[in-house]
């Protein structure tokens, strides 16, 4: 991943918390460079954060009488850019699902695996073998890339208020393997609660590594479709947590 996508994904998932320990405008802070691999330099983080600044990703504040730095409204929209799922984060859900169904042989599995790589990035679950979902507002986007592509008569896609495949909680946690990816969750909060005791056996690149690889996986599906047993949330407060604590 490029540093500048894991800065504005910190940024943004984890607020300024990501920056609380390196005290801008030096951006140096021993413990900051800990979540970037070994090998990159820190000048090189330096400058990758100032041309952010530059042009309006990251934005200088001073909170407590200390700078920070904190994503902009024209950091987010390039991250959403970039990573289309992170714009449900924090969003209330309409309660509408997208769905999108298809016909594409296997003389067309290019096509069809570019298409499914295409609704993965757009945040969309799999419900079943030609059919996705997804709650985010995509519909008209989507329907102008399937135009584009010349599959308007193999892709289809429906905009329904429900889905008679049981609640939209379970719906959700099938779609997008929910339990699987809380595992996850609840493995790096172990992972999180060693290192914090001085037992764990990962570095802090290393450990920020593997939660931003969760991170990615995560659809952040707005709280109405989350189940209650959700670690997600939690987890992210207990990277936040580390962040800001550990000496």
């Amino acid at each position: 991943m490029r540093i500048r996508d894991r800065v504005l994904i910190g940024a943004a998932i984890l607020g300024d918390t990501f920056f609380e320990l390196s005290k801008s405008p030096h951006v140096r802070h021993k413990q900051i460079i800990g979540i970037l691999p070994s090998d990159y330099k820190a000048s090189n983080f330096t400058d990758a954060v100032w041309r952010m600044v530059k042009t309006g990703y990251i934005e200088k504040i001073i909170k407590n009488g200390e700078p920070y730095l904190r994503l902009t409204g024209e950091g987010e929209r390039a991250l959403v850019r970039d990573f289309p799922i992170l714009s449900l984060r924090a969003k209330k859900w309409d309660g509408f699902w997208r769905v999108v169904f298809y016909d594409i042989t296997e003389k067309q599995r290019n096509i069809r695996e570019t298409l499914q790589y295409k609704l993965l990035r757009l945040g969309f679950g799999q419900l079943q073998k030609s059919v996705y979902i997804t709650p985010l507002e995509v519909a008209d986007d989507l329907g102008e890339y399937i135009k584009e592509c010349g599959l308007s008569e193999q892709v289809f896609v429906g905009v329904c208020k429900r889905l008679f495949a049981g609640d939209n909680k379970q719906l959700a946690a099938k779609a997008w393997n929910l339990s699987q990816l809380n595992e996850r969750y609840e493995e790096i909060m172990y992972d999180m609660d060693d290192f914090a005791d001085g037992k764990g056996e990962m570095s802090l690149d290393q450990l920020y590594t593997k939660f931003e690889e969760i991170l990615m996986d995560d659809p952040f599906l707005p709280k109405e479709l989350l189940p209650d047993w959700w670690l997600g949330d939690q987890a992210i407060r207990e990277m936040k947590k580390l962040l800001s604590t550990v000496s």
